[in-house]
């Protein structure tokens, strides 16, 4: 699970950074001050996953995926993370997999 202080409120921004796709996922990359922590947010919606055990399963293995890559990005980045219907039937391995692509272009970039 991610601490609070890593965790992105959705209500503040949407779509303001700039995008990365992937096959099980969509990256937004959102500039916040600078000296914030790294923030994480994930969206599952209906449309990926209809049962909601299901969404919630894909949730939080995206949390814990997300945790220990929290030390590779830099301050200042704000990162919501929409899954692609296909992500539901991967196993955590690939969803490790296709994050750390998906992030490794975002560090690329900067």
């Amino acid at each position: 699970m991610l601490a609070k202080a890593n965790r992105l409120s959705l209500r503040l921004k949407f779509h303001r950074g700039r995008r990365v796709a992937g096959h099980l996922f969509n990256l937004e990359i959102l500039a916040l001050p600078s000296e914030s922590k790294p923030k994480f947010a994930v969206v599952v919606s209906r449309k990926t996953a209809r049962k909601a055990v299901d969404r919630n399963r894909l949730k939080r293995q995206l949390l814990a995926a997300l945790s220990p890559m929290v030390e590779q990005i830099k301050p200042g980045v704000g990162v919501i993370v929409y899954a692609k219907p296909g992500a539901v039937d991967q196993d955590f391995s690939q969803i490790i997999q296709e994050l750390r692509v998906l992030l490794g272009k975002q560090i690329a970039n900067d």
